[in-house]
């Protein structure tokens, strides 16, 4: 049986490098399972990665995909590249306050320093599409869960 996941991330693969060659960049791919890629990542033996971030991934940490990036994180889905000051006391502002003004403060400035520093491209990021029935007022589709949380569990109602 085919798998569906190998042969859309294969599909994938291919479109990258047909993009990046079209901009003149050479490009080398080397696809390997997860244990090697968790070591190769984890000793930065590579020059460029290309893999996925999630909804988890965007609130984990101090939020907005600084886990990813944090150097004094560990695991399999983190890349814990940066270790520039600046960046490690913003996620440290961020997870010491609660103030929701300080927090948006924050979360403009850790992406003012996405935009200068670049520690990511972000290729895309797809649309998620939630059904749900017109019957029922009070609908909420949490970034992470779904429809499938307390609000809609409180909240849902007849029309």
């Amino acid at each position: 049986m085919v798998d569906p996941v190998k042969v859309f991330n294969a599909r994938l693969t291919e479109l990258v490098e047909e993009y990046l060659r079209a901009v003149g960049i050479r490009i080398a791919v080397k696809a390997v399972e997860g244990s090697t890629w968790v070591s190769l990542k984890d000793r930065y033996a590579y020059d460029l990665v290309i893999t996925r971030s999630s909804p988890w991934g965007m609130l984990m940490h101090a939020s907005w995909g600084s886990g990813y990036f944090d150097s004094r994180r560990t695991g399999q889905g983190v890349m814990h590249n940066v270790d520039d000051p600046e960046f490690l006391e913003l996620c440290d502002e961020i997870l010491a306050t609660t103030d929701p003004a300080e927090l948006e403060t924050c979360a403009h400035e850790l992406q003012d320093y996405y935009a200068e520093e670049l520690p990511a491209i972000p290729l895309y990021w797809n649309n998620v599409v939630t059904p749900f029935n017109r019957e029922f007022n009070g609908w909420y589709a949490d970034p992470l869960y779904g429809i499938y949380n307390l609000e809609n569990f409180v909240n849902v109602h007849e029309v």
